[in-house]
């Protein structure tokens, strides 16, 4: 990564629970979208708006490689469209065109304008980016206020970024159906856009095209559907507002609410994401949880039954990061599985059929193994140790053999660099961890040679 990029970036992984660090799965309509190692896109399902981005409008039941270069860091999918951002800091869509009727792009395109960003989010009809300088920038569709540039109306539309009103110190964003929220580095949360079922949480129902305050508690992240909003809270709490007729609040009711209120996932999350009408969170100890409506199965806890308050996800432990989509949902789990549930009349499950699930399923996709570098050898395999594993601070490697100029790193399960790779020399090597996100990750070592290893260890 370029410097200007990652120090900003750093900073904020610094502040997010392991769970909140890059959105890496998402799903839309009726597709799925997934980023695998080295920073290369895989998508399946429905793709007449071109949202597969492989060049074609052809529908496919498994993975194809999306056309695009490595490097991609994070996505959202929304709809029928993705926004993708590059370790460049460069962002980039496929899709359906927001702020466009019936435009698409079936092969990736660049944002122009955009530099130094650190985030991206994607909602039905406009996207956001925010750059590393604390300011957000949008484009699309403004006709409720969601570009928060002081205009809204028929015929508020900017292809072009442009940047949002009164808005500093933004450290993350969360886009849904046609509203956005912002966490500003102190915290607090800002909304502006749609507010029909008080999704902006400012205490009433008028859509706005400025930012305004959020009513109630801080943040640590957020997460936005398409009329509800949620935030997770430093104690582990969910709170919520906004549309909640299939009980995607989480509250135990189907009353809408204008400012936020505690949902009955009260301790030990540290993760929270949402789909279009349904919201998912990831615990503590690995479990993955779902509220809210449930066609085709999509809160993973075997019935069609909408839930008022937070159910188990089947099945699934270990998870690192999940995805709400329309009518399905996904999750990555710690050893880098893809698992996916709820509707696949399209194929957007990637396994081959058209068959939908109730709970759960491991997706075999070719999305390369996060732990390869990539380099093989014929030569006998090195022994190394790392101790202690897991770890708070440091790892303490031990080579059998001392081997000058090595050189290390280490990525999370995507394949996303976390710290640089760099050269060492003797057999006894550290690598310092502490201010790391808690989770799993994966050690590299390459040797002068080009024989490449790598060992799975845990931060805690």
């Amino acid at each position: 990564m370029k410097a200007h990029h990652t120090l900003p970036l750093l900073t904020i992984l610094c502040l997010m629970t392991m769970h909140a660090v890059a959105q890496t799965i998402g799903g839309g309509n009726q597709h799925s979208v997934l980023l695998c190692a080295p920073g290369q896109l895989r998508s399946t399902g429905l793709a007449m708006f071109g949202q597969l981005g492989n060049g074609t409008t052809d529908a496919t039941t498994t993975h194809v490689p999306v056309s695009m270069l490595d490097g991609v860091e994070r996505i959202s999918v929304y709809q029928h469209q993705t926004i993708a951002l590059r370790n460049d800091g460069t962002v980039w869509t496929f899709g359906y065109q927001v702020g466009t009727t019936g435009t698409f792009d079936a092969l990736p395109v660049q944002v122009a304008g955009l530099t130094n960003i650190i985030d991206v989010a994607i909602g039905f009809a406009h996207a956001v980016a925010l750059r590393s300088d604390g300011t957000v920038w949008t484009w699309g569709d403004g006709l409720f206020g969601q570009l928060g540039n002081g205009q809204m109306g028929p015929g508020t539309v900017s292809l072009t970024p442009v940047q949002v009103s009164g808005l500093s110190n933004i450290i993350s964003i969360a886009a849904g159906g046609y509203h956005t929220l912002a966490l500003r580095n102190d915290n607090t949360v800002r909304a502006w856009g749609l507010n029909a079922n008080g999704q902006l949480g400012d205490a009433t129902l008028n859509n706005s095209a400025f930012p305004v305050n959020v009513i109630g508690p801080t943040a640590t992240a957020l997460a936005v559907g398409n009329n509800h909003s949620l935030m997770l809270r430093s104690d582990g709490s969910i709170w919520a507002w906004g549309h909640n007729a299939q009980g995607a609040l989480g509250d135990g009711t189907t009353v809408d609410k204008a400012t936020p209120v505690p949902s009955l996932a009260n301790t030990g999350f540290v993760s929270v994401k949402a789909g279009v009408d349904h919201s998912m969170a990831i615990r503590d100890d690995g479990t993955a949880w779902a509220w809210g409506y449930n066609a085709y199965g999509r809160l993973g806890d075997g019935t069609w039954t909408n839930r008022l308050e937070p159910v188990a996800v089947l099945g699934l432990s270990d998870v690192l990061e999940v995805a709400g989509a329309a009518g399905h949902s996904l999750a990555r789990t710690a050893d880098g599985a893809i698992w996916v549930w709820g509707n696949n009349e399209f194929g957007q499950f990637g396994n081959g059929t058209l068959t939908s699930s109730l709970v759960p399923l491991q997706v075999d996709v070719e999305c390369g193994d996060p732990s390869s570098t990539g380099i093989t050898s014929e030569r006998e395999r090195t022994t190394w140790t790392i101790r202690p594993n897991p770890a708070s601070d440091v790892f303490h490697i031990t080579l059998t053999q001392g081997t000058p100029h090595t050189r290390i790193w280490l990525t999370d399960p995507t394949g996303r660099v976390v710290i640089a790779p760099r050269s060492v020399t003797g057999p006894h090597l550290e690598l310092a961890v502490n201010g790391l996100p808690a989770g799993v990750y994966f050690v590299h070592l390459l040797f002068p040679d080009g024989y490449a290893e790598s060992q799975r260890v845990v931060v805690q």
